[in-house]
């Protein structure tokens, strides 16, 4: 019998590799999570949270614990000479309880995700590097060294390797995964207070002679992140940055502008590239170590955030003998495309911001163009309808469809009772059958639960009726019709959802429930 110390090792403590860590072990499995560094970030990195991501943190119950340290951005302003053109945040169709960007320190994202992995029993190894590993086809044999090159190296054996380590992920490396793509110029941010009547609650985009320069709102009075996509400026001489932030926004604006010596800086050089596989054999890959990009678009955090919520109940399932191995191939077939989907909108972005315009057209005007990167952005659009556990509609209708997020809801309609309770039951790591009882009488609804008895364990059945349930009843009293409402179900309607929140099918009757879940099963054991 082969021995293993920990189920999932996960190299890199970043809020990828936190939230992965944190939702495996909430899961009951065990977990060691480690980092080169000698500690948590202390400087300012990704800021911007979009509307997916918000939903994810709502629905693992931590949304409370980063709301007071962040602010809404409501809006994005292009400023050419006298004009300036705003586009307020607009999803379309996209309906979502977050209408609105949130910008967050990523230091303090990831402190929040600290004390949830904390709590859950998982420490943070510090200065703890990765340095090789071998797999085979019954786990992954990981070579760690803790405390610097003196120190003996320690043989882990685990039954998977999660890279979560970054740009530079060495579980990438030694993978031979390919971040295929191209690189481009060179940027320089800092943070720092700016002296302006500017409005807060928006993302401001600007022209100066030497490129485009854009201004990001901190939650902190007075302070923004700049951004300068010449590069100029020396790191070393904070106090020459600020001179010539100042210089350059007071020529943009037409408006003497002042900028503080900014308490952090940085460079970068721009990544447009992406592997052409997220996992091999028993190792992953998410976040950065998968799909490194532009930051125009603030999509790195969030798209890594989302890549961890996809595979952590995967493994969970299969580690738990609730699915065979190969559900985790959904996990590339699922996550794969939107990393490319993200180089294609972001490139777009980067070749904006470089040029200082917006690529217009007779059809296509200043404002369309900020409300196609707002809808980019926000990660609503985001669906796995060709996924392996997707069951499609023969007859597409009205409300969420197979492959799409279940909670399409405004931000009036989740506080309605029903949506209250039923966004409290979907917290749970289980699979969830929602059963529509409607207004049924109750030896209906006594039928309707005798349809879904003989569901598979890790299948949690929710009533959703408009009657007062029992108390020994696990449902949703839908006591004003909005969870069914904006469904967009019948009585006797079921949809099956995912453990993250995406429908894998929604039909009526009987037969076509079983016919859903023997296309599930033939994936589980």
């Amino acid at each position: 019998m082969t021995e293993y110390q920990v189920d999932v090792l996960v190299a890199g403590a970043g809020p990828v590799g936190l939230l992965a860590a944190w939702q495996l072990a909430r899961r009951g499995l065990s977990v060691r999570l480690v980092d080169a560094a000698t500690g948590p970030a202390t400087t300012s990195r990704a800021l911007a949270t979009h509307a997916r991501s918000l939903e994810i943190y709502d629905q693992l119950g931590m949304l409370g614990d980063i709301a007071p340290h962040g602010t809404r951005v409501n809006g994005f302003i292009r400023h050419q000479g006298d004009r300036a053109t705003r586009a307020n945040y607009d999803f379309g169709d996209l309906v979502t309880r977050f209408p609105y960007m949130f910008n967050i320190d990523q230091v303090i994202t990831e402190r929040v995700l600290h004390g949830h992995t904390a709590s859950a029993g998982i420490e943070v190894e510090w200065n703890t590097r990765l340095e090789s590993f071998q797999q085979d086809a019954e786990g992954v044999t990981v070579m760690l060294r803790s405390g610097g090159e003196v120190a003996e190296p320690e043989t882990v054996r685990a039954r998977y390797l999660w890279g979560c380590d970054g740009g530079h992920s060495t579980v990438r490396k030694l993978l031979q995964l390919p971040l295929e793509g191209e690189s481009a110029a060179t940027w320089l941010t800092a943070d720092a207070i700016v002296h302006t009547n500017l409005e807060r609650d928006t993302i401001h985009s600007l022209s100066s002679p030497s490129g485009a320069l854009m201004m990001f709102p901190f939650p902190d009075p007075g302070k923004w992140r700049l951004l300068d996509t010449s590069g100029e400026g020396e790191l070393e001489q904070p106090e020459q940055i600020a001179r010539q932030f100042s210089a350059k926004l007071s020529q943009a604006l037409g408006r003497e502008t002042v900028v503080d010596t900014p308490t952090w800086t940085a460079k970068f050089t721009i990544q447009q590239r992406a592997v052409p596989a997220m996992h091999v054999g028993r190792c992953f890959v998410s976040g950065d170590a998968a799909h490194v990009h532009s930051p125009a678009g603030g999509q790195g955090l969030n798209t890594g955030v989302q890549d961890a919520y996809n595979l952590a109940w995967k493994l969970a399932m299969v580690l738990h003998g609730q699915a065979d191995a190969v559900l985790l191939d959904s996990y590339d077939a699922e996550r794969v495309p939107v990393g490319q989907a993200l180089l294609a909108s972001t490139g777009t972005v980067t070749n904006s911001a470089m040029a200082g315009t917006t690529p217009t057209d007779a059809q296509t005007s200043d404002r369309s163009f900020i409300r196609q990167l707002i809808w980019n952005a926000s990660g609503l659009s985001i669906a796995y309808s060709d996924s392996p556990l997707t069951v499609p509609d023969d007859e597409p209708g009205k409300g969420p469809r197979p492959g799409q997020r279940l909670t399409q809801i405004s931000a009036a309609d989740a506080q309605s009772p029903g949506w209250m309770v039923l966004r409290a039951l979907l917290r749970t790591s289980a699979w969830h059958l929602l059963v529509f009882a409607g207004s049924a009488q109750p030896a209906d609804q006594d039928q309707a639960s005798a349809v879904t008895m003989s569901l598979p364990a890790w299948v949690e059945k929710v009533t959703i009726s408009r009657r007062r349930l029992d108390e020994a009843d696990h449902g949703v009293w839908d006591s004003d019709g909005r969870v069914q409402e904006t469904l967009a179900a019948n009585d006797g309607d079921w949809i099956l959802v995912r453990p993250d929140g995406y429908l894998s099918a929604r039909d009526t009757g009987n037969t076509r429930l079983c016919e859903a879940l023997d296309r599930l099963t033939s994936l589980h054991v």
